[in-house]
């Protein structure tokens, strides 16, 4: 594995740590993650102000066990598929390695790190956007 693999690894890592630890185990879920874990018992294709894949995402946690730490994992994963993104958007690009580490960075440390504590739309949102630029920038 490449030396720059290694860093992107630990930057995901990283980001689940921190999900974690950021927040006290005393704490339990908020009340909007109650809302979109309860749509997961009544599937649609998207509600006034959710997306679809909130409630399909809510109905496989369901399924699963619906514990609290599966509830904070799922975030988590999109938090570091976030991560990954950006690593391969900046390499797309051409960028070194202070630019793939301070896109890291940028994620792992701004207010995206408060969207991803929580089970809500905006971390699938902020995924999907950086997916679509993804795409546009590996295209040509």
């Amino acid at each position: 594995m490449k030396k720059n693999n290694w860093i992107l690894f630990g930057f995901i890592i990283i980001k689940f740590i921190l999900q974690y630890v950021l927040v006290n185990p005393v704490y339990d879920l908020q009340r909007d993650e109650y809302l979109y874990l309860d749509q997961g018992n009544h599937l649609a294709w998207g509600y006034i102000s959710v997306p679809p894949v909130t409630s399909w995402l809510s109905f496989a946690i369901n399924l699963l066990s619906g514990s609290v730490a599966l509830v904070r994992f799922v975030p988590a994963l999109f938090g570091a598929l976030t991560i990954l993104l950006v690593w391969k958007i900046v390499e797309e690009l051409k960028g070194n390695l202070f630019a793939l580490i301070l896109g890291s960075l940028s994620v792992l440390v701004s207010a995206i790190l408060r969207v991803n504590i929580l089970y809500q739309p905006n971390s699938l949102d902020v995924f999907f956007w950086c997916l679509f630029d993804f795409t546009n920038v590996s295209s040509g």
